[in-house]
């Protein structure tokens, strides 16, 4: 699937969509507060010869939104992916300005959620490059969670702060990567345990290539309709790059469930709670406020997990399974 650099997209606060040409009377509107741009490496973007420049850049690049308000409709800003690097697995969101009065984090901060849930079904990695001396911007992004990670030239030769929000997540002990074809060897003696079937109902694959067969369906991050969002994970011990178990996560609007598996022999030394840590403060990126997990009620080692990371238990069934809910971090 082609990742769709101009989509529309709908949070409560915001809305994106493709920019268009006669959309530079009411984004100038706007961009011509002074104030916005002064800490900006161009601070004379208000002008509109400056600005007209800017938005023929967004309407050349083939990515460019505008960004409304999802009450007033009234044309509040925009932002822009750009730098798209199959080979890299790596996008950027940048050129991204709001009017003053949606300062504050919130529209932002949903801004970003939204063009983060977009793009992580395409890329491992969404990267923001921001001036030295736009100190505003780059809270901004530490805000949403995004780590600095050096410095690097743009398009246009310039040098940029680099900051990055990417896939693969690291720990004290363990490293997350995003699950591939590759790892199937290798996770395959742990999944061919028989005890960790016994509270499944499923049975062990019988094979590598029984086990590589659905790594189609585990490489997927979106559902056909597109409403669910699927991240999996391979864990991997640092100390001696061996996979020991995988964790998977479905996101449907605003609620993710969880479940994660780890084998017999690294059972018992908290391996599992820390992947699922981890995950929970990497999910509000997406806009995740709430986790849940289906437990076999008889598998005490999970509901321990559960338990760690701040779960309750509902009365809801899933089948044979009960549901655990919240979770530190995400609520």
């Amino acid at each position: 699937m082609p990742f769709d650099l101009q989509p529309t997209l709908k949070g409560d606060l915001i809305h994106l969509r493709p920019l268009r040409p006669d959309d530079f009377d009411a984004l100038f509107l706007v961009a011509s507060d002074p104030l916005i741009w002064e800490q900006h490496p161009e601070r004379n973007r208000h002008t509109e010869e400056r600005f007209r420049a800017y938005f023929k850049g967004g309407l050349d690049s083939g990515g460019a939104l505008i960004a409304t308000d999802a009450k007033t409709g009234a044309v509040i800003g925009s932002s822009r992916y750009c730098g798209y690097d199959a080979a890299r697995s790596e996008i950027e969101i940048g050129w991204t300005f709001l009017a003053r009065s949606h300062w504050g984090g919130r529209y932002n901060s949903e801004m970003k959620q939204l063009m983060l849930r977009h793009a992580f079904p395409f890329v491992d990695n969404v990267v923001f490059l921001i001036g030295s001396e736009n100190f505003r911007s780059q809270r901004a992004v530490e805000k949403i969670g995004a780590v600095h990670a050096g410095t690097r030239l743009d398009s246009r030769g310039q040098d940029r702060v680099v900051y990055r929000i990417s896939l693969a997540i690291g720990t004290e002990r363990l490293d997350l990567l995003p699950i591939e074809r590759d790892h199937a060897p290798l996770l395959y003696h742990v999944l061919s345990d028989p005890a960790l079937h016994e509270f499944t109902g499923g049975t062990p694959p019988a094979d590598v290539d029984a086990l590589a067969r659905p790594y189609e369906y585990w490489e997927r991050r979106r559902s056909p309709d597109g409403a669910e969002l699927w991240f999996n994970w391979a864990l991997r011990l640092r100390t001696q790059e061996e996979l020991i178990g995988h964790l998977q996560v479905g996101i449907r609007g605003d609620r993710a469930s969880m479940a994660w598996v780890v084998g017999s022999r690294w059972q018992g030394r908290g391996y599992a709670t820390e992947a699922a840590q981890a995950v929970l403060q990497w999910l509000p990126h997406l806009g995740v406020r709430g986790v849940r997990a289906s437990i076999h009620p008889e598998h005490a080692a999970s509901i321990r997990i559960a338990e760690r990371l701040g779960m309750r238990r509902t009365d809801e069934r899933s089948g044979t399974e009960l549901i655990w809910k919240g979770a530190t971090g995400v609520g």
